[in-house]
């Protein structure tokens, strides 16, 4: 299913606090959240079948469906934040995808690579 969780832990013990959906109310076929990500105070999901990202904000209680954009792109395995970028690898489509956050994210640019699964970006600051 593409859905998020938030557990509680506490002193050894975890709560399910809250699942929610990834996907609009109007999709009806079968998706499969793959990578998660947190940026901006707000959580990001890919969903494969949907073929989406999605974001969903958090209140500290409960997540809430934000928006979902189309990666343009088949199976998106994972994708990564630059700056104010969004690059997400379509394994089935043989595709690298390239979004701007500009009142919503915007297609830049598509690079073909075969089943690409992972993106990693060497010049960010966070240690790999």
């Amino acid at each position: 299913k593409s859905t998020v969780s938030v557990l509680e832990y506490n002193n050894g013990d975890m709560k399910l606090i809250d699942t929610a959906s990834c996907l609009p109310d109007s999709f009806s076929g079968e998706s499969f959240a793959s990578a998660i990500r947190i940026y901006k105070n707000d959580v990001y999901v890919a969903n494969r079948g949907h073929n989406s990202i999605s974001r969903l904000s958090f209140d500290g209680k409960k997540l809430h469906f934000t928006e979902a954009f189309d990666c343009l792109g088949k199976t998106p395995r994972d994708f990564i934040f630059d700056e104010n970028r969004i690059i997400c690898a379509n394994q089935d489509s043989d595709s690298v995808t390239v979004f701007e956050e500009n009142k919503g994210y915007k297609f830049i640019q598509e690079i073909k690579i075969k089943e690409p699964i992972c993106v990693v970006n060497y010049n960010s600051k966070e240690e790999i």
